[in-house]
């Protein structure tokens, strides 16, 4: 079977926040497949920066003025919402606007961070019209994917949430995408060929917001071509989530609880990859801590360890057991320790009894 002709590509025009692209030859019906679907990530999926919520001295809610300025408390969080943020850093900033007197004040007033760059800085925040008038407001800042209304902001693990206003986010750094297929002749055949134009919002290259467009199907595609290879079953089942869960969901008792711990199973589907008989055999665990794990699974509708229910095998706990008598012989107790000091101590025991026993 022929394989499906491979596009070349030629950028025809590029400027700081606009690129127009040339691609083709595509077989038939490829170029409107490719270019919806890259004109989709670009506009929702691409990740960028915004400001998710704002406080202020004397602001109250978004409904009120603001004494002495020209706008009302709406009007000044939509010109917000539009200050370009290029995000150096992906984690969550403050940044600060103040003013004392009369004036404009423009997103280049913004005490920025180091994390994230203003790349508007003539954009127009508020006109300040009293020279009495003192404007102080707190901006919050983090990244994000698409379009969040203010109604479904996380509030960002924000301790002091008292007067914080949440706002409306426009994380995108796409502001327009387009496309255009066209028909073109090679050799007697006719093929598609793709026209792309996307503008930015100046926080990204336009060559660079393609590139991570395709990054982002290629990586959704993934799945489906690793099905062929045999690296993802057809009949596989997603994950459960019940796998990831920590031990002290099941409310153990804090000597199972630290069992399981030292032997380094701290969730549910780490206890699942052993079988019965090996968790029998977990060092100072025994059956009473076997049948406390096993009850609080099953009142939690949990799966079981493969081989419960099975008769045991005796010769692999009777040989773990005796390897635990033998290294704890200088040990007075199994008694778990009554606190982190006293787990220190019997630790450097055990090393220093190891050491002599060498």
């Amino acid at each position: 079977m022929a394989d499906l002709r491979l596009a070349e590509i030629t950028i025809e025009q590029e400027e700081s926040d606009y690129i127009r692209i040339g691609a083709g030859p595509f077989e038939s019906g490829l170029g409107t497949t490719i270019g919806n679907a890259m004109r989709r990530i670009l506009l929702s999926s691409l990740p960028g920066a915004a400001i998710y919520a704002m406080r202020g001295d004397n602001i109250q809610h978004e409904f009120q003025t603001i004494e002495g300025v020209r706008e009302d408390l709406v009007e000044l969080m939509l010109n917000l919402k539009e200050v370009r943020l290029k995000a150096n850093a992906d984690r969550q900033a403050r940044m600060t606007l103040d003013s004392s007197g009369k004036g404009v004040l423009t997103a280049g007033d913004i005490q920025s961070t180091s994390d994230y760059e203003i790349v508007n800085p003539d954009l127009v925040i508020c006109n300040v019209d009293d020279k009495a008038a003192n404007l102080s407001i707190e901006l919050f800042v983090r990244t994000g994917r698409g379009y969040i209304p203010s109604e479904k902001t996380d509030k960002g693990g924000e301790t002091v949430t008292i007067g914080l206003i949440p706002m409306d986010q426009i994380y995108s750094p796409i502001r327009r995408v387009s496309y255009e297929v066209n028909e073109m002749q090679q050799a007697g055949l006719a093929y598609d060929s793709l026209t792309l134009e996307v503008w930015t919002d100046g926080t990204i290259t336009g060559s660079d917001a393609v590139s991570e467009a395709s990054d982002v199907l290629v990586a959704q595609l993934t799945p489906f071509s690793l099905m062929t290879e045999g690296r993802l079953p057809l009949d596989s089942e997603p994950v459960s989530p019940i796998l990831d869960l920590p031990i002290e969901d099941l409310g153990l008792s804090q000597r199972v609880n630290n069992l399981l711990r030292r032997s380094k199973l701290s969730t549910i589907g780490s206890i699942l990859e052993h079988s019965r008989e090996e968790l029998l055999a977990l060092r100072n665990f025994g059956e009473l801590g076997y049948n406390e794990l096993i009850s609080a699974m099953a009142a939690k509708d949990f799966p079981m360890p493969e081989g419960e229910g099975d008769p045991v095998d005796e010769s692999i706990i009777e040989a773990r057991a005796e390897s635990d008598s033998n290294s704890d012989s200088n040990i007075d107790s199994d008694d778990e320790p009554a606190s982190a000091l006293a787990a220190a101590l019997r630790d450097a025991m055990k090393e220093r009894s190891g050491s002599e026993d060498r």
